[in-house]
This record gives C-alpha cells, sequence and structure tokens, in this order.
C-alpha cells in the first residue's frame, strides 16, 4: 500500500489530536533539546542554535547512533572541564581524542547540512534522516547574498526545454 501525502496529513492529525486529548504534548517533545547538547551545539557551533534544531539532530543521531548521547555527554563534559575559550582552542588540546572529533563532526554535519546519514544518488532509500531544511546552518553563510531554495524563481516547467546553445 503507497503512503500519499494526505494519508500522512491524516494520520498525524489523528496522532496529535489524540495525544492533546489524553494528556497534552509528551514530556520529550515538551522539554525539546537537552541544554547541555543545545550548550555544546552552540559552542561548536560558534552560532546561537535554535534548540528546536539541536533536538531534532540529536534525535536523528540517536537513531542512526545509539551510542551517541554517550559520546555527546563526554564531548560536553570534556569541553565544559576543560573551559575552552573557542574551538580553535578545543582542536589543539591534545586530550580531544579522535572519538570527541568524531561526535563533534557529526553534530555540526547534522546541524549544518540538515540531515544524518548518507545520502546515496539515485536511491529511493538511503537511510537518510531529515534533521531540517530552512534552518539548516550551511544556508545562514550565504543568506546576505542568496536565499534559502525553497522553490524555483524560472517558474513552473522551466525544465522541459532545453536551453539554446550559443
Amino acid at each position: 500500500m503507497m503512503f500519499s501525502r494526505r494519508r500522512f496529513l491524516a494520520a498525524t492529525t489523528i496522532l496529535a489530536g489524540a495525544g492533546m486529548a489524553f494528556g497534552g504534548v509528551p514530556q520529550a517533545f515538551a522539554a525539546g533539546a537537552d541544554a547541555n547538547l543545545v550548550s555544546l551545539a552552540s559552542f561548536l557551533s560558534g552560532k546561537d542554535v535554535d534548540p528546536a534544531l539541536v533536538a531534532r539532530a540529536g534525535n536523528a543521531l540517536n537513531q542512526k547512533d545509539e551510542s551517541f548521547a554517550k559520546a555527546a555527554a563526554a564531548l560536553s563534559d570534556f569541553v565544559s572541564k576543560g573551559g575552552f575559550t573557542d574551538t580553535d582552542a578545543l582542536a589543539a588540546d591534545p586530550g580531544f581524542t579522535p572519538e570527541l572529533q568524531k561526535t563533534a563532526q557529526e553534530l555540526l554535519k547534522a546541524l549544518y547540512l540538515g540531515y544524518v546519514g548518507e545520502p546515496k544518488g539515485q536511491a529511493a532509500h538511503d537511510g537518510v534522516l531529515f534533521v531540517s531544511f530552512s534552518q539548516a546552518l550551511a544556508y545562514g553563510v550565504t543568506s546576505p547574498y542568496t536565499p534559502i531554495p525553497s522553490y524555483s524563481t524560472w517558474g513552473s516547467g522551466y525544465w522541459a526545454h532545453l536551453p539554446t546553445q550559443g
């Protein structure tokens, strides 16, 4: 059976309504991201990161690797105990092990790219978990110059005809 957008919307509406009718918003959603993870994400990125974005990234990373929460807690503990002022000082520290580096890279990759996993071209199912599109930090780098690509500015059907070669 094909799962259409209409069925998805209907199912989520029913689940949301049932959730509100039987006790409101679940605590996991209400609490948002762990404050340590938000602080870690802000430190690593050098930006004020939306806690909801960090929560989605953390959830996706935990789904991909059940040991991520423990690794992120170890990295957060290392950063807070080290008293680092910036990521350059963190990177220069000999205690910043490859395991801690990998955790930092995974979190930053999820925040900047807006997904967790490795996309495979021309594959219908590649196991990539979506985190965010418009909030992906990569778009903030060029935001003064380019808009977030949310739709084609050339209009509907622009790809139907090849451009003339000049």
